[in-house]
């Protein structure tokens, strides 16, 4: 296969989830490269579409295993190799080996059995979503840097009202919020900080879905022809 090295650099970031992604399958399909990876607490699905149009050569039924050790992450390590190259790059898959290469480099890593790779996120959620809301960058990147300079912050609140969005962040000592006018119903929803950072730190504009508090929420970036789903599970509180 052949595929510009920076498109599939932003994929694999993508699935990082901010580095605590560790492993992963990527597989190619009838659709494109697909891999569906859930964090260790279970409270992060990430859905992913690399759309086979993107690629200047495609093949169907590939499978690329990448495993994870406590110290090292195969996932992360393709992606800083992908952000070595120049343009296009040459995929392919030798047994056990992933081969990147161009006509000045070759790079290759050692595939581990699939099996080692525990994939609990190829179980169907069924939850029914809306059509949501769009936030855009300006906004994600306000409420990031608003978490770096409160205190203490438990979680984000996303609130609804009077088709009003408000977004807070309330810490020991102070609370900022923001405030976008959008046409969504009534909701509001509570997502611990840290996932609401690894969610929103690689990725830009998206579209949010609510069903209520306590049910996750859908968070879809699409970007030219990769297509990013994230299932957020809320911080319910007792």
């Amino acid at each position: 296969m052949k595929i510009n090295s920076k498109t599939f650099a932003q994929f694999i970031d993508r699935l990082l989830c901010n580095k605590i992604m560790n492993s992963a399958i990527l597989k190619t399909d009838t659709s494109g490269m697909t891999s569906n990876l859930i964090d260790s607490t279970s409270t992060i699905l990430i859905k992913s579409l690399l759309d086979k149009s993107i690629f200047l050569e495609y093949e169907e039924g590939i499978e690329i295993p990448l495993g994870s050790t406590p110290k090292t992450s195969d996932l992360e390590l393709l992606g800083k190799i992908l952000k070595g190259f120049e343009g296009t790059v040459n995929v392919k898959v030798d047994k056990t080996t992933l081969i990147i290469s161009d006509d000045n480099r070759v790079v290759n890593i050692n595939l581990v059995d699939k099996d080692f790779v525990e994939n609990k996120s190829d179980k169907e959620i069924k939850l029914e979503f809306d059509n949501g809301f769009e936030i855009d960058q300006k906004t994600i990147n306000n409420v990031l840097s608003s978490i770096s300079t409160v205190s203490d912050v438990g979680c984000v609140i996303l609130k609804v009202s009077n088709q009003i969005l408000e977004i807070s962040i309330k810490g020991s000592n102070s609370q900022i919020t923001e405030k976008k006018k959008i046409d969504y119903k009534d909701c509001e929803v509570h997502i611990a900080t840290d996932k609401f950072v690894n969610v929103f730190k690689t990725i830009g504009k998206a579209n949010i879905s609510v069903i209520d508090n306590t049910q996750p929420i859908l968070v879809v970036e699409k970007v030219d022809n990769m297509i990013t789903k994230l299932i957020v599970a809320p911080l319910v509180e007792n």
